[in-house]
């Protein structure tokens, strides 16, 4: 056997092989990739050339399907640039044939593919699949606002044409569901698993050591993991720095330039201050040295923009799974799913008062509760709750 001649899953014994167009998000690999127990998974990773270099693709590795797990594999497929915006159709048909032929090349009776982007949409009919999946996973409007119109409207199509419709977010699957009422049967929430290599062996009522980088920062250590944007409210971040003016707040991730107005006045305030310290971007294998370290996690998306408000963040199921404290701006899934486990603040004073009372306590003694609910919300959970889902549609359209 060659890692380019996949062969039928004995383990899977299910009949099925699955198709992921694309799996180039972390989250999606977490979720498509614990379904290769089940059936032989194939990724799909198309990139435009520039993204591909960047990425550091190796030429060896290029339109190559190569095992990369038990019953995983993975082909990437370098495209021309703007391809994705410009000239879609003949590369959905290429895809969409090869997601077809996965089926036959793992000799199965019956396949799945699940799409990613609601540009996807046309390569289900070449994919010719008997369960195929919209997984929604982000807030695509918001990356080509001039096209937000049209990506709705793709939106709908992808919905309707799909056996299945799985949102990570609550609110999303119920804005669908009434923007899709003939669908709406079909359109599920499903909660994403976490980095589980954040979850330690028991869990930490106090901080782990920082890592090196941050040994020499004053305690207590208010810690934000991710990319640092316009989505996140740092007027907070200005009153926690004035609040906490011997400790440090501590943002690890990328600067994106896409500030605006207020916010980016009170960003650029942050920024003046000795005690907020952004040290950029790190691996995302490396969160397991940071986020532990920290004395209180902070989610601080702005719960105004239509980005935000459709978002139920793996930024707080990576935080619980730390087993840390934690303080949430008054996003509604947070509110519906985490609000017994970690504190959900309603305005700018609370968030603040929230956080001084963790530091003031010296935690939440809440530690063992955020450690058993990521115990039991893994990706192998999420990956039991669509299997089922494709189980029933499979049957209902028999």
């Amino acid at each position: 056997m060659t890692p380019s001649d996949p062969p039928h899953s004995k383990a899977a014994g299910s009949g099925w092989s699955v198709v992921t167009l694309d799996a180039n998000f972390t989250w999606t690999r977490g979720l498509f990739g614990a379904m290769a127990n089940r059936a032989p998974t194939l990724f799909m990773e198309p990139k435009d050339w520039v993204t591909a270099y960047q990425s550091r693709w190796q030429p060896s590795s290029l339109f190559r399907t190569t095992n990369i797990a038990p019953g995983l594999w993975r082909k990437r497929y370098p495209l021309p640039p703007g391809w994705f915006s410009h000239c879609r159709m003949p590369f959905l048909r290429l895809l969409g044939w090869e997601a077809s032929r996965w089926r036959g090349r793992t000799r199965a009776s019956k396949s799945i593919v699940a799409i990613t982007y609601p540009q996807y949409v046309d390569a289900l009919r070449p994919a010719d699949a008997d369960v195929s999946i919209y997984y929604w996973s982000d807030h695509f409007q918001s990356y080509w606002p001039e096209k937000s119109d049209w990506i709705t409207r793709i939106e709908q199509q992808a919905v309707s044409e799909s056996n299945l419709t799985i949102c990570i977010s609550q609110v999303k699957a119920d804005d669908l569901r009434k923007e899709n009422p003939a669908s709406a049967g079909k359109i599920h929430f499903v909660m994403h698993g976490f980095n589980s290599q954040l979850l330690p062996e028991r869990p930490l009522p106090l901080p782990a050591q920082l890592p090196d980088d941050l040994a020499h920062l004053p305690r207590p250590v208010l810690g934000h993991w991710g990319q640092v944007s316009d989505y996140l409210d740092f007027e907070i971040v200005l009153r926690l720095a004035d609040r906490f003016r011997e400790g440090s707040i501590v943002f690890v991730g990328p600067i994106s330039d896409n500030f605006r107005g207020r916010n980016r006045e009170h960003f650029d305030a942050c920024r003046l201050k000795r005690n907020v310290h952004f040290v950029g971007s790190r691996r995302y294998a490396d969160a397991r040295k940071y986020v532990p370290s920290f004395d209180v996690c902070l989610v601080l998306y702005r719960p105004d923009l239509p980005f935000t408000r459709v978002t139920n963040p793996s930024k707080i199921r990576d935080y619980i799974a730390s087993t840390r404290p934690v303080v949430s701006t008054p996003l509604p899934d947070a509110r519906t799913f985490y609000s017994a486990i970690i504190e959900v603040a309603d305005d700018v004073d609370d968030y603040v008062g929230r956080v001084a009372g963790i530091v003031a306590n010296g935690g939440d003694e809440r530690e063992g509760v955020r450690f058993e609910f990521a115990r039991s919300n893994g990706w192998a959970e999420s990956a039991d709750a669509v299997w089922s889902l494709i189980e029933s549609a499979d049957r209902a359209r028999k």
